[in-house]
């Protein structure tokens, strides 16, 4: 499941970031997408695809702009400093909030019954069994 979750991410991240790429004749300079990444680990299958020359295959140059946090993320695409960014649908509607400033080109995680995208994590001592038992409680 897990495989097939990753080699899923992988297809689905290089497939929006090909749509972005205009077509490549065989004398075309490769284009350049400027992408910000946080160190997590969602994005460890585009570095992959880079490394595996995914992007160079399709005459795509794809530069990683490093970031240490959410906010430093939002500030260089604000700036605009960067063309894209690999993050949550939350953060694009936060950006769009007055206008539309970005578009969520594809989204590669869902919850399912086998794989939940969150997960609640509790003292074993804490009494808390499920998200009901966190009434009244302190959350951090």
């Amino acid at each position: 499941m897990k495989k097939t979750f990753v080699l899923f991410f992988i297809l689905a991240v290089v497939l929006s970031l090909l749509g972005c790429a205009p077509q490549a004749t065989p004398t075309s300079q490769p284009a350049t997408l400027k992408v910000v990444a946080l160190p997590i680990l969602d994005t460890m299958p585009v570095l992959v695809a880079q490394q595996q020359g995914l992007f160079s295959k399709y005459n795509l140059t794809v530069e990683f702009i490093p970031a240490g946090s959410a906010p430093e993320r939002d500030q260089l695409v604000a700036a605009g400093q960067a063309d894209g960014m690999l993050n949550e649908v939350l953060s694009a509607l936060y950006f769009n909030k007055e206008s539309a400033r970005v578009q969520v080109v594809r989204y590669a995680r869902a919850a399912t019954k086998d794989a939940a995208l969150f997960t609640l994590v509790a003292n074993p001592n804490s009494g808390v069994k499920s998200v009901a038992d966190l009434k009244g409680k302190s959350v951090g």
